[in-house]
């Protein structure tokens, strides 16, 4: 059984691991680290067992959450994972005091933008010159 836990010492290496091999700029082993004492972040692990098979992490600042990673292991996906996390992400942001989340997501990344949708954001705009070259997708939601 899969369960949602908030980023301890004991998820790092399994996190890294996530992020190394999902995401073309996924964050550094340091930096997830430091991630677990700083107020203004939260990140939220998926464990099937002792293993971290999705993460979603976000910054919390004046209000504002800016999603910054979601990743889910390849053969975890498809069985509702990130739909999950990325559920239970906004709803600690919301119990934090976010009234708006923003994220950037790689246009090819069309799996990525539905399950966005579905959770009300809304395209606001496109940055050019990220994710080789193909740009980025900004979406917010404002529940």
């Amino acid at each position: 059984m899969i369960e949602l836990q908030i980023l301890e010492p004991r998820f790092v290496d399994g996190a890294y691991e996530v992020e190394r091999l999902c995401l073309a700029e996924g964050w550094s082993k340091s930096a997830i680290n430091d991630l677990i004492c700083r107020e203004d972040a939260l990140y939220i692990v998926a464990v099937d067992g002792d293993k971290v098979c999705g993460i979603a992490g976000m910054y919390i600042v004046l209000g504002e959450g800016q999603i910054t990673n979601v990743a889910v292991l390849p053969e975890y996906r498809r069985r509702g994972i990130g739909k999950r996390i990325f559920g239970e992400l906004i709803k600690r942001g919301l119990a934090h005091g976010v009234s708006v989340f923003t994220l950037e997501v790689d246009p090819c990344n069309t799996a990525a933008i539905r399950l966005y949708g579905g959770f009300g954001f809304i395209e606001a705009g496109r940055r050019k010159g990220l994710h080789d070259g193909t740009g980025a997708v900004i979406m917010n939601y404002s529940p």
